[in-house]
């Protein structure tokens, strides 16, 4: 039978980052910007985005939009003449409902569409076939990723109890076949004025990419 082992990164690294966000309100309007980026030996990576957010039905609804982008550089700790560029822009649509003094709901779509180095430079397949030389290949991806999510949260406080009702569910899919489901129940417990406990329970499930093989096929070495 056909043997399958996967190699990973085991490297020691460091990582320097940094944002700086600013919001300011005119009415009912609130715009809002920000800049962000992160350097580690391996990874290079600058962002910023833009968001606003508009207030109506006395301050019970709440409808945000937003976009960003991040231009982010992949290296490798093995490789010292790997420098990929990736680029991925983000858009987001989302709205917050006050049902009653004591529940909300809120719903978000956001949508990115990027373009660079997908793969990891630090991941190869090794498969050991029963007779013939094993196949070898790096880690090979699509150059480009456009995805979907749509999160849907619900906050129900309970003030005899002192806490919080929360449950959330986000379905994630993107053209690489992959689509993902998690769902989240949990329950915030206020402890005096300053600490709270939230235990919680999460179920997650995922499909794999449409363009990934457990074995690499015979004859691809």
């Amino acid at each position: 039978r056909p043997v399958q082992t996967i190699t990973g990164a085991s490297v020691t690294d460091r990582r320097k980052m940094g944002d700086v966000k600013a919001l300011r309100h005119f009415g009912d309007l609130a715009l809002g910007a920000s800049l962000a980026f992160s350097r580690e030996e391996d990874y290079f990576s600058r962002a910023y985005g833009l968001q606003g957010q508009y207030s109506l039905n006395q301050k019970n609804t709440v409808i945000t939009a937003g976009f960003g982008r991040s231009d982010d550089n992949v290296r490798s700790s093995d490789n010292p003449d790997l420098d990929e560029p990736r680029a991925t822009n983000e858009y987001l649509l989302g709205v917050t409902q006050v049902v009653s003094q004591t529940a909300l709901v809120q719903s978000t779509l956001s949508l990115s569409r990027g373009h660079g180095f997908y793969d990891d430079p630090y991941r190869f397949t090794l498969t050991f076939y029963p007779t013939g030389a094993p196949a070898f290949m790096p880690d090979t991806r699509p150059r480009e990723r456009h995805a979907f999510a749509w999160l849907t949260r619900w906050r129900q406080h309970v003030p005899s109890a002192n806490g919080t009702l929360q449950a959330e569910y986000r379905f994630f899919r993107d053209d690489w076949g992959i689509r993902a489901h998690t769902l989240e129940a949990a329950w915030q417990q206020s402890v005096g004025e300053r600490w709270s406990v939230r235990p919680a329970l999460r179920y997650y499930t995922q499909t794999a990419a449409d363009f990934y093989s457990p074995l690499i096929p015979q004859g691809r070495a």
